[in-house]
């Protein structure tokens, strides 16, 4: 940590210097910049200790670098084995993370009935690094096409993902929540593979302020008119993105093309952007605990938003917090 700390300052020392002297500093520079501090090295392929610990100097090691990182263990009551997927240049603010799986025995009625196909499993609680993608290897084939992840909520069944991929006993699925018991469903559907348009870069984007409609007693008087009726600013939408664009670079170039105001301010220490208001509603303006918080396929990134690239079929959502996260299913605060 002391090793970091001084990284960042001496960072912010350039990045002011440079400020100072009338030179801008661009995304792409800045992690160019950042990967060049590491020296560290650490396999692509890994086996997971036993207690399921990957070290936040282990994470720092794979930190901006554009490879996938593997971590593999075997759960020794079900023989089970399972590996974590995670991409090097998605991490950008390095912790420790408890990559543990834990099979479950027991799989509840509300699930059991959707499929005969349903594994069970357990993640400890933790803060993601970054979105990770988890395969578990099936010690028998499924017959179906469709995996959806589950979760209880007050004993219902609820659908996080229908987006994961079984190929022959391998189910591949994307991770971005913890600490809860959690449920793999194969089922069989009639879905049609999308036509891919390989010739120009797509992902959804979208911003919404639906949290400030159940809490307007906390709403400054003066932002009432700029907040939609239904709280969408821009509904979900697919738009073409160029390569190495930032979700910050994004939202910049969106919203000076829609016409919506956005204002957002540096911050050096941190070496990213800090979205401070979108259409004339920002932080503070519904509460103590309010602001914008950027979610990409379902998963909150722990580093600034000039700092994530996007990648091709990225939903990229804005949301607007009254607290600190929880009311927008950010549990970082949490852990």
């Amino acid at each position: 940590m002391k090793k970091l700390k001084i990284l960042s300052l001496i960072l912010a020392i350039l990045i002011l210097f440079v400020g100072c002297t009338g030179g801008t500093v661009k995304t792409s520079d800045l992690t160019k910049l950042e990967q060049a501090t590491s020296s560290e090295t650490i396999s692509q392929s890994n086996e997971l200790p036993s207690d399921g610990i990957v070290s936040q100097s282990q994470m720092e090691a794979m930190s901006g670098k554009d490879a996938t990182y593997s971590f593999s263990s075997t759960d020794e009551a079900s023989k089970i084995k399972y590996t974590w997927l995670y991409e090097g240049k998605k991490i950008q603010n390095a912790i420790e993370q408890n990559l543990k799986v834990t099979i479950l025995t027991e799989i509840p009625k509300t699930i059991e009935e959707k499929s005969k196909n349903v594994l069970g499993f357990q993640l400890e609680k933790i803060n993601l690094a970054a979105p990770a993608k988890l395969q578990v290897e099936l010690p028998n084939a499924w017959d179906c096409n469709t995996i959806e992840v589950y979760k209880l909520t007050d004993n219902h069944s609820e659908l996080i993902s229908d987006d994961g991929t079984i190929k022959d006993k391998t189910i591949t699925i994307s991770v971005t929540e913890t600490g809860k018991d959690f449920y793999i469903v194969g089922t069989t559907s009639d879905k049609k593979e999308e036509t891919v348009n390989n010739s120009a870069h797509t992902c959804v984007l979208a911003i919404d302020c639906k949290t400030i409609l159940n809490n307007k007693d906390d709403l400054n008087e003066a932002k009432a008119d700029f907040v939609p009726a239904d709280g969408w600013i821009l509904k979900r939408e697919t738009v073409e993105y160029e390569s190495g664009e930032t979700v910050y670079d994004l939202l910049y170039r969106i919203c000076k093309d829609r016409g919506i105001h956005m204002e957002a301010s540096f911050t050096p220490i941190y070496s990213t952007y800090y979205v401070e208001g979108i259409n004339q509603l920002y932080e503070f303006d519904c509460g103590s605990n309010s602001g914008w918080m950027y979610k990409v396929n379902g998963w909150y990134p722990n580093y600034g938003c000039s700092k994530y690239e996007i990648s091709d079929g990225d939903v990229i959502e804005w949301r607007y917090t009254c607290e600190l996260g929880h009311d927008v299913g950010d549990t970082y605060y949490e852990n």
